[in-house]
């Protein structure tokens, strides 16, 4: 028999946290759920909080009783029977206290019975925060800007206090996270875990310009008081300095391809199709950009139309083997530029600085560039002794190779010096 996760109310009994979350979901596992059978978990602390006791009431219709633990170990997940504490009546609220757990994240795991039948500890409901019972709160915000030069880091305080100052580590080991240690002193050129501590000082505001183009680096800004307490950390990554994309590959899960950036589209059948930007390996060194029509699941088992000479001619090559550009920023128009350029007979066509390489050909770096054919845009490439930017175009029964005398050329824009 199959169990739905009970539902809960987890509320704090005392009211000093510093901000509180509601979160409504489905039992997992389940079809046609009803309403009745919806998990709710509202109050538990969204982030961090200080409390140490947490009262939880149970509302659970169609269960009666409950068992639940809670740990902040990963040798102790919730899916692990050791802990849970005995059966409750769901009539019966409980006092947890948290108080011997050490700082971090905290998960609080439930199991329903229903017809005398308990739910696996696989299906627990879990509510999860990060207790933060020692030392100041985290920094509000945090960004950053590339440029030439280095990285600037920069974050922002909500709070107004004294005593306080601000501990920047850096790393390009891609480590989530990490908890300084209580009553330690940090000194610039400290490391803990893989963590390399950059500054330390007064100011909400850092220029790294020891970095490297290309290269990943991931920063967290911690919290110090008089005391040597340390907040939790506020992090922010930047992948691939100075190039802020990437190629990925076709068949990954459609979530890798969130960030893959949409340059067209061409009718079909019921509405219009999006077309994205995409480079297909021909041959050894035939690397050529496109646009990638996805397919019946999305941008991972699309087609990536490019075109291709094949003696004198121009051909539409449609390859199922391809890569896909995504973003890597979170700003498309902070990063890029469509750059103008428009073909005049007997003057030799100027690619825009910035422009991104793409690919190639036998003999020339290949660019993504864009133009319109039956008032929509298409992606296609433009090589720098090109005459025009070369796009494939289907009218819904052959591919046509228009004359584009007008287009854009993809081109990152320029970092300023910092």
């Amino acid at each position: 028999m199959k169990f739905l996760n009970l539902a809960l109310v987890i509320g704090l009994i005392t009211s000093c946290a510093p901000s509180r979350q509601d979160i409504q979901a489905i039992a997992i596992g389940e079809e046609n759920v009803e309403a009745s059978d919806q998990i709710r978990i509202a109050g538990f602390p969204d982030g961090y909080s200080r409390e140490s006791s947490i009262e939880i009431a149970i509302l659970a219709d169609n269960f009666t009783h409950y068992r639940y633990k809670v740990t902040n170990s990963l040798t102790n997940p919730c899916s692990n029977e050791t802990g849970y504490t005995p059966e409750a009546p769901v009539s019966e609220s409980v006092l947890v206290d948290v108080s011997e757990l050490d700082d971090g994240e905290v998960s609080l795991c439930i199991v329903g019975k229903r017809d005398d039948e308990w739910q696996a500890f696989s299906n627990a409901t879990i509510a999860t925060w990060t207790k933060k019972a020692n030392g100041p709160f985290p920094v509000a915000s945090f960004a950053f800007t590339e440029g030439q030069n280095g990285i600037r880091v920069n974050w922002t305080d909500a709070l107004v206090r004294d005593g306080v100052e601000f501990l920047l580590f850096r790393t390009s080991e891609g480590q989530e996270s990490v908890l300084l240690q209580s009553g330690k002193p940090y000194e610039v050129g400290d490391i803990e875990g893989d963590l390399t501590l950059v500054y330390r000082g007064l100011e909400a505001t850092y220029t790294d310009y020891n970095v490297t183009e290309g290269e990943t680096y991931h920063y967290f800004v911690f919290v110090g008081d008089t005391f040597l307490n340390y907040s939790e950390p506020l992090s922010v990554s930047i992948p691939t300095f100075g190039q802020p994309y990437a190629w990925l590959p076709q068949g990954l899960d459609e979530s890798a391809y969130e960030a893959a950036i949409a340059a067209g589209s061409q009718p079909g059948e019921a509405q219009d199709e999006v077309l994205y930007l995409c480079r297909a390996t021909l041959a050894v060194n035939k690397i050529i950009p496109g646009q990638l029509l996805p397919g019946p699941t999305g941008l991972s088992d699309g087609t990536c139309n490019v075109t291709d000479s094949v003696g004198p001619d121009v051909v539409n090559v449609s390859s199922t083997q391809y890569e896909v550009l995504i973003l890597t920023r979170p700003s498309f128009d902070e990063y890029y530029i469509w750059e103008l350029a428009n073909f005049v007979e007997g003057v030799q066509q100027l690619i825009p600085q910035g422009a991104l390489a793409a690919g190639r050909d036998d003999i020339r770096v290949m660019y993504i560039c864009r133009g319109a054919f039956g008032n929509r845009p298409r992606p296609g490439k433009i090589g720098a002794d090109y005459g025009r930017c070369s796009a494939s175009a289907f009218d819904g029964a052959t591919f046509q190779i228009p004359n584009l005398d007008a287009w854009q050329v993809l081109a990152i824009r320029a970092r300023p010096t910092l």
